[in-house]
């Protein structure tokens, strides 16, 4: 009972890889169909969810439940908060834009807000702001393997071939943490996220309770 009347004062409040090596890449030079090559992690049919969380950096850690709020068809916001309505964070991620409508203050650091703008941005954004595809060859039938350059930088996507959606994606960068995110569906819902930096201990845990 106690968290089910979390649940509704979370919704009431929002509502006032391991490295992975490539090799044998071949560009594609059109980028801009990428529906045709994966579905978003977000699909245009999603409006909000309401996610269990754990969120670990270096020595804190964190429960309670994040809520993703599609604002618009190019803004999303999404709220953390824990089991008895404290809030941690409340975000929103707009295309081109990063808004901090409120941060804890022991959490309201450029570099950890960069961060976080950085990976959740990629989730509700996948198909916008790329420059420059290519394709990585693989063994595995089941996968295909893409190499993005983006406004956000540079990423991998691998996706699952007989669904189409992206199920890891991780960041390119050297001599620079790296970002590590996994995604879990059901009947074509995301349903897990798990967002990683070893560098720097980082790892958000989020698991879907209601869609």
């Amino acid at each position: 009972m106690r968290i089910f009347l979390c649940i509704n004062f979370l919704l009431i409040l929002v509502f006032i890889k391991p490295v992975h090596s490539f090799t044998g890449r071949n560009e594609i030079k059109t980028p801009t169909d990428t529906i045709e090559q994966w579905k978003p992690v977000f699909d245009t049919s999603f409006q909000k969810g309401l996610f269990r969380t754990t969120m670990d950096i270096r020595k804190n850690h964190l429960t309670g439940f994040i809520f993703i709020k599609k604002v618009s068809d190019t803004s999303y916001r999404i709220l953390f908060s824990n089991e008895i309505g404290m809030k941690f964070f409340d975000l929103e991620f707009r295309q081109g834009e990063f808004i901090v409508h409120y941060c804890f203050p022991s959490m309201d650091r450029k570099s950890l807000l960069k961060l976080l703008d950085s990976d959740f941005r990629i989730l509700f954004f996948s198909n916008n702001g790329i420059k420059k595809i290519s394709l990585v060859k693989t063994e595995k039938k089941n996968e295909t393997i893409f190499k993005i350059k983006s406004e956000q930088g540079k990423w991998n996507y691998q996706i699952s071939t007989p669904t189409g959606k992206i199920f890891f994606i991780g960041s390119i960068k050297r001599f620079i943490s790296k970002t590590i995110i996994k995604l879990d569906y059901s009947d074509g819902i995301t349903t897990g996220i798990n967002i990683s930096n070893p560098m720097i201990k980082l790892n958000i845990s989020m698991n879907l309770i209601s869609p």
